[in-house]
């Protein structure tokens, strides 16, 4: 498999066909949109409660305190439902986006033009499948956060049972070895995350395309992808390697533009604690502030919607030639892919 000519012809096959990247632009259009509310509401949350706590300290009475707290948990849940219903919103736009790329990358690969009706109405069709593939492989990370809560509390079981019964000289000791323990088990939980980011990285994209580009039922996607990289390990690793690469040299990128906006959001915040470090009394945000603060928010989330839409393009595109590349090595009658030469060639 020649990996060079695989990333350079992703890159020549979405700047020719750029409703590849359309199509992911729009499955991120509502994260987009989400990330820039989350931003701005965020910071001026903080800055709101920067402001109040001065006032809060000298309240004439506690039913003030109490209405001003209620008023501001009501506001709180409000804000966690609207991002709870965008965020779900966000994700089944994007699962049927996701669908699409695949299925009219594989078509593009085979020198057809994309087409956006054709290709949403594919992901359309797929969602169900992908929905369930997404619960397979999330499903371990569901299970190891639950294990974790209830490791953290048999810890702290543990550490007030036993610093209950123990002595004052010797219940430091105790603590330490619980934080010690503590720290132990994160490090090896931490190990095996990334050994299952690996192992996900390696065997759960050909699914996807055996789902979508191959248009095969679920049983028979998970099946085919799974014999594809299993049989095919060496090269699964390294194109997930490339991935790693492109998309850490993308972030890099986006980071260094994006940060201009990222001075702009902390301006108005360092500006009121500063005033509040000189004792000047609390005001309301100031207009100017939240101009500065919605500029940098779309600013910001602008920036990453180009790079998130840019990097799932790049991703999806790519193993869509990786797919066809073990399918049809797949149909040889020798498993040896090093002198494979591509099926496909761009020549428009």
């Amino acid at each position: 498999m020649n990996y060079g000519a695989i990333v350079t012809d992703t890159f020549k096959l979405i700047w020719e066909e750029k409703k590849l990247w359309v199509i992911s632009a729009i499955g991120l259009s509502c994260s987009a949109l989400l990330s820039m509310m989350y931003m701005g509401s965020v910071m001026g949350w903080q800055m709101n409660m920067m402001a109040s706590l001065p006032m809060l300290s000298g309240a004439i009475t506690e039913n003030e305190m109490f209405d001003w707290f209620k008023r501001f948990l009501l506001g709180y849940m409000l804000m966690l439902s609207l991002f709870g219903v965008l965020g779900l919103l966000s994700y089944i736009i994007n699962l049927i986006a996701r669908g699409a790329l695949i299925a009219e990358a594989s078509m593009a690969w085979n020198d057809e033009p994309v087409e956006l009706g054709r290709g949403f109405r594919q992901g359309l069709r797929k969602a169900a499948a992908f929905f369930l593939l997404d619960m397979l492989w999330i499903l371990p990370w569901i299970v190891a956060f639950f294990l974790g809560l209830l490791f953290i509390g048999a810890v702290i079981g543990v550490f007030v049972g036993g610093t209950a019964s123990m002595s004052g000289t010797e219940s430091p000791g105790f603590f330490f070895s619980l934080i010690g323990s503590f720290f132990l088990i994160f490090g090896i939980m931490l190990c095996l995350g990334l050994i299952y980011g690996l192992f996900r990285g390696v065997f759960a994209p050909l699914m996807y395309q055996a789902s979508a580009a191959g248009d095969k039922p679920l049983g028979d996607a998970i099946r085919e992808g799974w014999e594809l990289a299993r049989n095919h390990l060496g090269p699964m690793i390294i194109v997930l390697l490339l991935l790693w690469a492109i998309q850490l040299g993308l972030s890099l990128a986006i980071r260094f533009f994006s940060l201009p906006f990222t001075w702009m959001m902390m301006g108005p915040w360092l500006e009121m604690m500063n005033n509040l470090e000189q004792g000047a009394s609390p005001v309301d945000i100031a207009p100017m502030h939240w101009l500065v603060i919605f500029i940098a928010s779309v600013g910001t989330g602008f920036l990453f919607w180009l790079w998130y839409s840019l990097s799932q393009t790049i991703s999806l595109t790519l193993y869509a030639r990786v797919y066809q590349e073990l399918r049809a090595t797949a149909a040889q009658t020798t498993p040896d892919i090093s002198d494979h030469t591509p099926m496909h060639t761009l020549t428009k």
